[in-house]
Formats: structure tokens, C-alpha cells, sequence
């Protein structure tokens, strides 16, 4: 399952970011470049994550998108996530033909 995080600016200027339609964010930051990277960082450890950055006017700047490539090879692979998912990802990653 995927899950969406937003990076939008407040009335009172300041940059936020949490769970797309959530009530209370995550965090506060003083720049959207700080909202974005924070943001950011939560969502790799998040797994199959996406980030939408919003800009002072509220248009979309940006759409990142983490963890597609380890949810793609656990459908593969036939079932959800395993212990050792990720390091067969890496093996097969590393060995491949350059």
C-alpha cells in the first residue's frame, strides 16, 4: 500500500508536512527546502511512499515517489514483504550484467 505525505505551507508561513487529509502534520519546519527534505526522509523509511511538495500559492511543485522498486519485487516474488527482501533485491541489483 502506498501512502501519501504533503509538504504545504501554513497561514502563519511556516512549512509543514504529514499524511495527505491529516488534521495535525508531522512536523514543522522553517523553509520548504527543510519541509521537503524531512519529508522526504520519513517516507524512504516509510517504504512503497509518496511526497507531494506544494508551493507558497498552493501548486504542485513536485511528485516523489520511494520504495516502487522493493514493492514491484515483492509482488514478483509473490507475496508481501519478506525479512530478507531487501537483501535479495541488492543481490540480484549487483548481479546483473553492466
Amino acid at each position: 500500500m502506498q501512502h501519501t505525505y504533503n509538504v504545504t505551507i501554513r497561514p502563519d508561513g511556516q512549512w509543514q508536512g504529514g499524511r495527505e487529509n491529516a488534521r495535525v502534520p508531522f512536523f514543522l519546519a522553517n523553509t520548504q527546502q527543510e519541509a521537503e527534505e524531512t519529508m522526504c526522509e520519513i517516507a524512504m523509511q516509510m517504504g512503497h511512499s509518496r511526497v507531494l511538495i506544494f508551493g507558497a500559492e498552493g501548486e504542485l511543485l513536485r511528485d516523489r515517489e520511494f520504495g516502487r522498486a522493493k514493492a514491484i519485487f515483492e509482488v514478483l516474488v509473490g507475496g508481501g514483504p519478506r525479512p530478507d527482501s531487501d537483501d535479495l533485491f541488492a543481490q540480484a541489483s549487483s548481479n546483473r550484467p553492466h
